[in-house]
């Protein structure tokens, strides 16, 4: 048998490959005695990466065929090809090697191992922990690396099987590198694998020992290590600033994994509020968030949370300033909030609570508000502009001075609400519902309370957009023996003060007006819309 420079040696677990497209894993040295048995020259390609598992195979297949003249073996860098090995008559080639090779061949993959692997390996190598180290490595999942990349694996089996101290396969990285490359060099491993996760240069910063690539080729092992910087820098323990670090949910998963190791440190985590750096809350809080549901931030005021992902947390009462770019809001608990200085423009708030916050001045134009509690709150003065309130039921709401141009209150009640001075241009206010609310010296111009499309002209008025009603295109159409008001009004305004509001180039086709307080020019003008009015108006 020709193997090169390879040493014989029996593998602790039986190497499995996958062959072809099947999904089924076989032993490989059943594999390759199937082939011999046939007879026939053939050429086996074993393909994976560094740590896979190659080199171990054929020393494996080197051990179970000592004396077996038909088999040859090829390491990758052997300098014996293919070729050169066929022109000696029929012979089973087995080469393994990184790259795909331009050959008519069978080509194989390592086999990942599976649980019945890792405990086949404890078993052999340290029988008596094994039961113990094996209930840890499955205590939380493992990187699927450590099974595609048995060097990786076994190294992490062999810290669990000799430290009891070490609670999962996560932790068990951190000794194992430590052991490899010296404690001293885990934190600079560590920042490596940040700075590779940031993608920020175009060369890829290196560590000067290529062992370490196998580890930080794996996605999920280079996040756990790059967590693990977060975490220190956070704890004043390394420099970096996280806010050039996206809140992704892997790294997040990751950072929150450590932590949840380690209750002690997670105290500590959690107690820093005095030491903490401004460029560090947005994901000290989004750490704490996702490990306690509803965490409240023992911190009176909050800035700048640009990307920060702390859904359901409970910051009642709290002052938010600055900018909530990104900032995942939704759940929320922001009852009685100062929202003055923070803008959320592009904050998510889905089914947040909202009620009684105090948002004076502030800028939210756009913000979509259809799932948002606002119950009691206080907009006075705040940009809502082409923001989406459609739907909304809010009680006591007060918004003097707000505005609302171009914005979406389709079917919104805000019944009794105080909207003096609130500017509603071009809003759409179809089935709008602010029954006794006051609305003096609002403007209300170019505001609409229809759906549907224009068919301005259809009929002879002087009024724009007569004639597009869905539905109703008479007068009689309006008489209390045809249909109740409540079941063809457009909006309801029934007791509002509408005094000084302004109403120019506005249509109050079918809006309920009864009782509503209106100047005597208002009240001609929305007779002349035909709005629903009083009787005795």
């Amino acid at each position: 048998m020709a193997t090169g420079t390879l040493q014989p040696e029996r593998a602790a677990v039986r190497p499995r490959v996958l062959v072809g497209d099947d999904a089924t894993a076989q032993r490989l040295d059943e594999f390759v005695a199937e082939l011999l048995a046939a007879g026939r020259p053939s050429v086996v390609h074993l393909l994976g990466p560094d740590g896979s598992g190659k080199s171990t195979a054929l020393r494996h297949l080197a051990a179970c065929f000592p004396d077996e003249p038909r088999l040859v073996l090829l390491d990758e860098g052997e300098g014996l090809t293919a070729g050169d090995a066929l022109s000696s008559g029929p012979r089973t080639i087995v080469i393994a090697s990184r790259a795909p090779l331009d050959l008519r061949v069978v080509r194989c993959r390592p086999a990942p191992w599976d649980d019945d692997d890792c405990l086949e390996y404890l078993a052999g190598t340290n029988r008596a922990t094994a039961a113990n180290a094996f209930a840890r490595w499955c205590a939380v999942a493992p990187p699927q690396d450590l099974r595609s990349r048995p060097a990786l694996g076994r190294a992490v089996l062999d810290v669990l099987a000799m430290r009891e101290d070490v609670p999962d396969a996560f932790r068990a990285i951190d000794v194992a590198l430590a052991t490899r490359f010296g404690a001293g060099h885990l934190g600079r491993i560590r920042h490596l694998a940040l700075l590779r996760l940031l993608r920020g240069s175009r060369e890829m910063p290196t560590y000067g020992n290529d062992a370490i690539e196998p580890w930080l080729a794996s996605s999920a092992i280079r996040e756990h290590l790059a967590a693990g910087f977060l975490l220190d820098a956070i704890e004043g323990e390394a420099v970096f600033d996280p806010r050039r670090l996206p809140i992704g949910p892997a790294l997040l998963g990751a950072a929150t994994r450590v932590l949840r190791g380690d209750p002690e440190r997670l105290a500590r985590f959690e107690s820093r509020t005095a030491q903490l750096d401004p460029e560090h809350v947005a994901w000290w809080l989004s750490i704490l968030v996702a490990i306690r549901p509803g965490f409240r931030p023992p911190l009176a005021e909050l800035r700048d949370l640009d990307g920060a992902v702390i859904p359901g947390i409970d910051l009642s009462g709290r002052r938010l300033f600055g900018s909530f770019d990104r900032c995942v809001l939704r759940r929320a608990c922001l009852r009685g909030a100062d929202l003055g200085s923070a803008d959320l423009r592009k904050a998510s708030l889905d089914g947040a609570d909202l009620s009684e916050c105090v948002a004076i001045g502030a800028r939210h134009a756009r913000l979509d508000l259809r799932s948002v509690r606002l119950d009691g709150a206080c907009f006075d003065d705040v940009d809502l502009r082409l923001a989406n309130l459609a739907g909304l039921t809010i009680r006591a709401l007060r918004a003097q001075r707000a505005n609302f141009a171009d914005a979406d209150l389709s079917a919104t009640r805000c019944q009794g609400a105080d909207l003096r001075g609130a500017r509603f241009t071009g809003a759409r206010l179809a089935m709008f519902d602010a029954e006794d609310a006051d609305l003096r010296d609002a403007d209300l111009r170019r505001a609409t309370f229809h759906m549907g499309s224009s068919r301005s002209g259809l009929v002879p008025s002087d009024l724009a957009s007569e004639g597009s009603r869905t539905g109703f295109y008479t007068d009689e159409s309006l008489e209390d023996s045809f249909q109740a008001p409540e079941d063809v009004r457009k909006a309801n305004l029934r007791g509002a003060d509408l005094r000084g509001a302004k109403l120019d180039d506005t249509d109050f086709y079918l809006v309920d007006l009864r009782g509503a307080r209106l100047d005597p020019e208002q009240l001609e003008w929305v007779k002349r819309c035909k709005a629903i009015v009083d009787r005795s108006a």
